[in-house]
């Protein structure tokens, strides 16, 4: 019976049905004790029919055809004797029954052939290793030869004549037809299930990232940031509350084994996997920024190892080194890969600035880096496929709605036309990524909502306050304030997500004027001090990203600065002008800070080389320092060395943090703490042959909420003002998301084709 808005269960109390089917109800409560909403699970009260259970179903053991034997036997019992053939008052009672008595077979009436009273035995054996083994087994002991009576009753007193032959032309195949027919009736044509539909809501005082269903239907791993910091988590479908997965801070873009049992993920630029029900998490590759991965059942890892990577890469599950798995051409991406049932084939998202015509879903196989275009639209994908079905479907998001395209799982061909699934669910379009996930089963997760909000550009004072906002907002990540302070420079991408272009926003009128005109990704941007000219990065030369130059008066071509064959990405010019600092991305050493001397001979030289990752390098205003992030320790630290070069080393950040930025006058440094708080710590330094430099304890000044921007990348989120009492800053829109996921069940029934 359904529950009352009201009802009292516990300390919950109910406010509204959310859904119901053949498993039970579920309503949304509330939770007296921790006052917050909850989904609530209500069972039925004979859920399954106890008169037919076969004893192993009683105890909650597997079942399997051996059951629908036993519930052949009992149907065929309660026909021939008239009543049930186990029962009791209460379903307790008839449970207990089926598991410790039998049947009275004295019930059975006169004249049932013995035949038939052998085949009742086999079929209700409760040791299902003595039961018949299929129901195809009956015609051998129906055909048994019946016992011969060698004992001759008086003439006077003839034994009744029955046999197996008599009993069925007198009615009884009757018996036998509609008893298995009812079996096999249930069991073949299971009644249609209804559609169940609930909400799942993020752990407690977090919002979700990103999530993944595991294959058989019944875990959820979700990443979800709370408290500045994002974890995984793993919560079972019918259970109240999430469990976190200790060892998984900066995780992302969670994926499942094929046996359940492991969840793969993306942290602090490795590709990580970890046990569902916990213990130390197992690094098995590099990924500097991860864009899901799959697993099949030979243990291979298809995954995308970055935003900027072309190909996608496979590794053993057992870790090692990553291969290219797929070609991609130049200025394509390959992203998000889903795994079909086979194993080997395999389904990408394939965009870029070379994908015109092209880009897309593409199938591709382990066994070779050819592939196949199989739809036109960009974004990530989920799979199924019916059991016992000759049409698979793959869903993917359109204009945010859940669209379905039925296909033939051998060629991927068209099956039927394409339907909607769901509306209002939330897209990405800078990174394509659908959030959906499907299990095996068929149990579909998805989340809703109209996008991912934009980001605005405002000022804050140093106790987080806005003092005003700055342009319209937009898809931003980064910014650079020009060195009078007029002029803020910003990456805007375009309404599809794949190409950016620097834009110059004058401060004072508000108007907005476009820097860059071509058709590539043009970001971080670093002023020259005399405010003329603006270095950039450009993936234009065949999906490398060089640096560039241009006149901030919008005259001129866009002059290539220095160019392959290693990514390279600006990030300050030493105020004198003589200098720029940038990031290079070497495949032995990874990120390493290397200076350009922008005046005469200008030959690059690294000043910080090592097997760690350095990035985001910022010159001190007097030129003689550089502070930069490193990952030295095993997580992304602020540092200080003297500049160009000299002894010694200083530790600025203690707990985590990046992006340093200096005050004007050199005595204050600031940097973004792992939860992204703005840090301010004074300093204290002296130039000259034996440098020194002192750093007090850093201090928080008030909770950022920039972007998330992956850790040792360079994109700046903020800057400060020459006073250090203001900070232009970018306020993140909704990259993650408190709304809820919803979850459907048998989802393929409800949609409206």
């Amino acid at each position: 019976m359904p529950l009352a808005a009201g009802t009292r269960l516990g300390p919950y109390e109910t406010i509204s049905p959310l859904g119901a089917g053949g498993m039970g109800e579920v309503y949304r409560a509330r939770d007296a004790r921790l006052n917050r909403n909850v989904a609530l699970k209500v069972l039925p009260e004979i859920f399954g029919t106890a008169a037919y259970m076969s004893p192993e179903q009683a105890r909650g053991a597997a079942a399997d055809r051996r059951a629908d034997v036993w519930a052949f036997g009992a149907v065929l019992y309660e026909m021939l004797a008239g009543v049930p053939a186990f029962s009791g008052d209460t379903v307790s009672d008839v449970l207990a029954s089926v598991l410790k008595f039998e049947p009275d077979w004295q019930k059975l009436p006169a004249g049932t052939p013995a035949t038939i009273r052998t085949l009742l035995e086999r079929c209700l054996a409760k040791d299902r290793r003595q039961r018949l083994q299929a129901i195809g087994e009956a015609r051998i002991v129906l055909e048994a030869r019946e016992p011969q009576v060698t004992t001759k009753a008086p003439r006077h007193q003839e034994e009744p004549r029955f046999s197996f032959v008599s009993w069925c032309l007198g009615g009884g195949i009757a018996v036998l037809v509609l008893a298995l027919a009812a079996v096999l009736y249930f069991r073949e044509t299971p009644p249609p299930q209804p559609v169940l539909r609930y909400s799942i809501p993020a752990p407690e005082k977090t919002a979700i990232h990103t999530f993944a269903i595991s294959p058989d239907g019944h875990y959820l791993a979700i990443a979800a940031l709370g408290e500045g910091k994002r974890q995984l988590w793993v919560r079972a479908l019918d259970a109240m509350q999430p469990q976190l997965l200790p060892g998984t801070e900066d995780a992302s873009y969670p994926f499942w084994s094929p046996d359940n049992r492991w969840i793969g993920f993306f942290a602090q630029g490795k590709l990580k996997k970890i046990a569902v029900n916990g213990g130390p998490a197992q690094t098995l590759c590099d990924a500097p920024d991860g864009r899901r991965g799959a697993w099949n059942r030979d243990g291979v890892i298809v995954f995308t190892p970055s935003t900027r990577a072309s190909s996608l890469q496979r590794v053993p599950a057992l870790g090692g080194v990553p291969a290219p798995v797929t070609k991609a051409e130049a200025g394509t991406v390959h992203r998000f890969p889903v795994f079909l049932p086979d194993g080997r084939r395999f389904l990408y998202l394939l965009v870029g600035l070379a994908a015109e015509g092209k880009g897309g879903v593409h199938l591709a196989s382990l066994d070779s880096q050819a592939s196949q275009r199989v739809l036109a639209d960009e974004s990530s994908v989920a799979w199924f496929q019916p059991s016992r079905s000759d049409t698979a479907y793959i869903l993917f998001v359109r204009e945010n709605t859940l669209m379905a395209q039925p296909v033939e799982p051998k060629g991927l061909q068209p099956a039927g036309d394409l339907f909607p699934v769901a509306e209002q669910v939330l897209f990405g379009p800078v990174q394509q990524h659908a959030p959906v996930a499907l299990s095996e089963t068929g149990v579909l997760v998805y989340q809703a909502g109209s996008g991912l909000g934009e980001s605005q550009i405002a000022w804050y004072d140093r106790a987080g306050k806005e003092l005003a906002k700055v342009g319209a907002p937009g898809r931003i990540t980064e910014l650079a304030l020009s060195p009078d302070e007029k002029t803020v420079a910003v990456p805007r991408y375009n309404a599809g997500g794949q190409n950016s272009d620097i834009w110059l926003h004058e401060l004072s009128r508000g108007a907005e004027t476009r820097l860059t005109f071509h058709a590539s990704t043009n970001y971080e941007p670093v002023w020259l001090p005399d405010g003329a000219r603006l270095v950039f990065s450009s993936n234009r030369s065949a999906g490398i990203d060089d640096l560039y130059q241009k006149e901030t008066s919008g005259a001129g071509q866009d002059e290539p600065l220095l160019q392959p064959p290693q990514r390279k990405y600006a990030t300050s010019c030493s105020r004198d002008g003589r200098f720029l600092l940038y990031s290079q991305l070497d495949p032995k050493t990874g990120s390493d800070l290397w200076v350009l001397p922008l005046q005469g001979e200008r030959k690059p030289a690294p000043f910080l080389q090592t097997e760690f990752r350095e990035s985001q390098g910022q010159f001190s205003p007097d030129g003689a320092w550089i502070a930069y992030s490193s990952d030295e320790s095993g997580r992304y630290e602020v540092y200080v060395r003297p500049f160009p070069a000299g002894p010694g080393k200083w530790k600025v950040s203690l707990v985590g943090g990046q992006f340093p930025r200096w005050r004007r006058d050199g005595k204050e440094l600031f940097f973004l703490s792992a939860d992204r708080k703005l840090m301010a710590s004074a300093v204290k330094a002296v130039a000259g042959p034996r440098p020194s430099f002192e750093a007090a304890v850093p201090q928080p000044l008030f909770d950022a909420r920039v972007p998330t921007v992956p850790p040792g990348f360079n994109p700046f989120p903020y800057e400060v003002a020459a006073d250090g009492k203001r900070f232009l800053m970018i306020r993140s829109g909704a990259e993650t998301s408190d709304t809820p996921l919803t979850v459907v069940v048998n989802w393929l029934a409800g949609v409206r084709r």
